[in-house]
């Protein structure tokens, strides 16, 4: 945690850092005590883990990294500008995201790792400073007093201050006369600035962020600057004559430049030539210079020292009227707030904390919202996915935030219920979740280790029928056809009726799924095309605490049923659904549509509709439809329909304001067809009821794709 707030620290720095380096290109003629002044609020960035927050402020992102990054399913950054995002996230997505089956997320064992590496850097730096300053305690050791705080030393090839708390200067001993006492004057101007306490300081913040390249920059500028500053406090007080030997002293004591030095203030260490060129012209700065310094210095200051605000501001002012609804509680739950719940709105967007731009609910529809009406015809969102407010975000001036505040999640759950509601609370009152919806893979939480590699996991779109409760599979992600996996029994998840069926590397992701889970159904497909090889295929449909759903497939050993001991029953993976919205087929064209079925429109709904339904294969439906009669349907009639695909028939249907109860479903044994449905075929012995019994649900399965919500074709 430490780490991730330094590397965080350190990137919000780097733009000030580029800030104040293109301000000294800027204030070339200004005094050179500005530049070290600039340096200083590079130094506060790079201290402070708490900073104002501001609405100048010019910082992209006040958290790059996330500091929950490491148990992130698809860890991402957030850099603050999109294009940079686009680039990064997607790459570190798919170098990072966690492994199925692993005990750990990858960056759960990189991070400590690239902390252990951060620390052995810093103690590395350290042990060369604390060397440096060794050796040249016992290269000054044989030195004698020439001055008060001045000492020469035949060791000594150029004038340096060492010590913190008791500084010494150090000259050569072959210094003497004019040139001494220029130099002098150079060192002791040093003390009075504390440049021998803000070089030390530099260098010890330059360990803690050595792995910013940025900063090994800024601290050598920080170097040369505090040199420049020192030689414009001097240059200011001599004759000409004196400025050339001050000029001729920092040439003659000049040094090659080998390593980066933590200590000491070494006279002729840096910058020689930008140094005599500064002191043999110097100028004094006029006010106006000094004046746009200063100004300049506070602008950086607020533009780069401060946060920008985590929330949303919207005016109050702006607002005309903020309306509401919540389809998880009921299609009437909707309305409008009133003045003092908008003051309320307004003080909850701009105190967001925790909003990132995401494009992850694109294309989803809301369970619950508020929309701000503004003045100037723009609207704001503030827009939930799920039951428990895991999934909100904020739609603002056309871009989208994803947002992880929970009070403000609580604050929107509220505004849209005008009460308060439990996880729990929630689950209860949103009871048909998560029927009447079509949800997609959205991760692999768990698949079953095998000797050979991984199992092939069949990838589909799953939809959970609301007025049956059946599953519906689609038989794949560019097909119309969906197997139907039979109706879902809620269920009770207990250790011996969930857990058991994981093999050993899967119980613990077992546990946490039946410890957070709030309901459970499951199937047991005992007839579907293809679903088994020796045992019937089962699920779990799981609505857990956070409102995601999760769906388990594997293996039922029917067995079971007569022989208590047979364990042969496994669940091979889990996935993590998505709500989707999933296309069949292609996009419907209703001017073409209706070119090509005019007899299905425009129908007298007087009596209701009769769809008749028939099939040319097992997964293959065709569909013709007429208005409601009180007698049968002649055969003629039946012949002359035209047979429409199950999305083309959705679509003819949603142009008609009717009750689905006054939509008849009506099998058909097509004359031309070969394929005789097992529905049409009462079996050997069987209760006429069982028959009566089959025969509707097949006609619920038809009903359900043609219906049932989630399965439209947009």
């Amino acid at each position: 945690m430490v780490f991730l707030k330094i590397v965080n620290m350190s990137i919000t720095a780097s733009w000030l850092i580029l800030a104040v380096i293109l301000a000294r290109l800027l204030l070339k003629k200004a005094p050179k005590w500005i530049a070290c002044l600039l340096w200083a609020l590079v130094a506060a960035r790079l201290v402070c883990p708490f900073t104002l927050e501001s609405a100048f402020s010019l910082i992209p992102s006040r958290e790059p990294i996330p500091a929950n990054i490491a148990q992130e399913r698809e860890p991402a950054v957030d850099s603050g500008i999109a294009a940079l995002d686009e680039a990064i996230n997607p790459v570190l997505s798919e170098s990072f995201a966690p492994a199925v089956g692993d005990s750990a997320n990858p960056l759960q064992i990189v991070i400590p790792v690239l902390t252990i590496v951060w620390c052995a850097g810093i103690v590395l730096l350290l042990s060369y400073a604390l060397f440096s300053f060794l050796r040249l305690r016992k290269t000054v050791s044989a030195c004698v007093p020439a001055g008060e705080g001045i000492f020469a030393c035949d060791e000594v090839k150029t004038p340096f201050i060492l010590g913190l708390f008791r500084p010494r200067v150090y000259v050569p001993s072959s210094m003497t006369g004019e040139t001494l006492d220029v130099v002098i004057r150079h060192e002791k101007a040093h003390l009075r600035r504390r440049d021998h306490l803000w070089k030390p300081l530099g260098y010890l913040l330059l360990t803690v962020h050595w792995f910013n390249p940025l900063c090994w920059i800024a601290y050598l500028l920080l170097c040369r600057d505090i040199e420049l500053a020192c030689d414009e406090k001097v240059v200011r007080e001599l004759n000409r004559e004196e400025t050339a030997a001050y000029s001729q002293a920092i040439l003659d004591c000049s040094l090659p430049r080998k390593r980066i030095a933590a200590c000491p203030l070494a006279f002729g260490e840096v910058g020689v030539k930008e140094r005599v060129k500064g002191v043999l012209n110097y100028k004094k700065p006029a006010f106006w210079v000094i004046l746009i310094a200063v100004v300049l210095c506070v602008v950086l200051a607020v533009c780069f020292l401060t946060n920008p605000q985590g929330g949303f501001t919207i005016d109050r002012a702006d607002i005309e009227k903020v309306t509401y609804f919540n389809l998880f509680l009921g299609d009437d739950v909707r309305g409008e707030l009133s003045p003092e719940e908008i003051d309320e709105l307004v003080e909850r967007f701009s105190a967001v904390d925790g909003a990132k731009r995401s494009g992850r609910y694109e294309g989803q529809t809301p369970g619950y919202q508020v929309c701000v009406f503004l003045k100037d015809g723009s609207f704001v969102y503030g827009n939930g996915y799920n039951t428990t407010g895991g999934m909100v975000e904020v739609v603002m001036k056309g871009k989208r935030y994803a947002v992880s505040d929970p009070e403000f999640a609580d604050y929107l759950r509220r505004a849209c219920s005008h009460r308060a509601l439990t996880p729990y609370e929630w689950a209860e009152l949103y009871t048909a979740a998560p029927f009447r919806r079509t949800y997609a893979v959205r991760e692999i939480l768990y698949e079953e280790k095998r000797s050979g590699g991984t199992s092939d996991i069949p990838l589909a779109a799953y939809f959970f029928s609301g007025s049956s409760k059946r599953l519906m599979i689609q038989e794949d992600l560019h097909s119309e056809n969906w197997l139907d996996a039979g109706q879902l029994t809620e269920t009770e998840l207990t250790k011996d009726t969930f857990d058991r069926y994981f093999p050993p590397d899967g119980k613990s992701a077992a546990a946490d799924l039946r410890r957070n889970n709030v309901k459970a159904w499951q199937v047991i497909v005992t007839d579907a095309p293809g679903a088994l090889y020796y045992d019937p295929v089962f699920y779990y449909v799981l609505l857990q605490k956070d409102g995601e759903v999760c769906l388990t497939r594997g293996h039922y050993d029917i067995a079971e049923k007569d022989d208590p001991h047979s364990d042969d029953t496994r669940i091979s993976c889990v996935f993590l659904l998505e709500e989707k919205a999933i296309r069949i087929g292609e996009e419907i064209d209703m001017d073409a549509l209706r070119a090509k079925y005019p007899d299905y429109f425009d129908l007298d709904t007087f009596k209701g509709l009769e769809v008749y339904v028939w099939q040319l294969a097992p997964d293959s439906w065709s569909c013709g439809v007429m208005p409601g009669t009180n007698r049968n349907k002649t055969l003629e009639e039946l012949m002359n329909l035209k047979g429409a695909s199950i999305a083309e028939m959705r679509a003819i249907l949603s142009t008609y304001e009717i009750d689905e109860e006054d939509i008849f479903i009506i099998p058909w044994q097509n004359p031309i067809s070969s394929y005789l449905g097992d529905y049409w075929v009462r079996q050997e012995g069987e209760d006429p009821d069982e028959t009566v019994k089959r025969r509707q649900e097949y006609v619920d399965r038809i009903r359900a794709l043609l219906l049932d919500d989630g399965q439209s074709g947009e």
